[in-house]
């Protein structure tokens, strides 16, 4: 899931808008190094876990953030 993805589904969970994009400059500045985290991309698969049977509780983010935050 992309990180704009992310924060539209936020969004829609919180029922506020998500219309302006953080410039990355603007993260840089205020996180330096850090904001390495969410601004490089990075595309990860819980192998181990799915190998294991491992069932996750919601397949998709907006599920879960209506679980957690609703």
């Amino acid at each position: 899931m992309r990180q704009r993805e992310f924060v539209k589904d936020l969004a829609r969970v919180l029922g506020r808008p998500a219309v302006l994009p953080t410039p990355a400059i603007a993260l840089r500045l205020a996180l330096g190094e850090k904001a390495t985290l969410a601004l490089d991309s990075r595309h990860i698969v819980p192998r181990a876990a799915l190998e294991a049977g491992y069932g996750f509780r919601f397949a998709e983010a907006e599920p879960a953030l209506r679980d957690l935050l609703g």
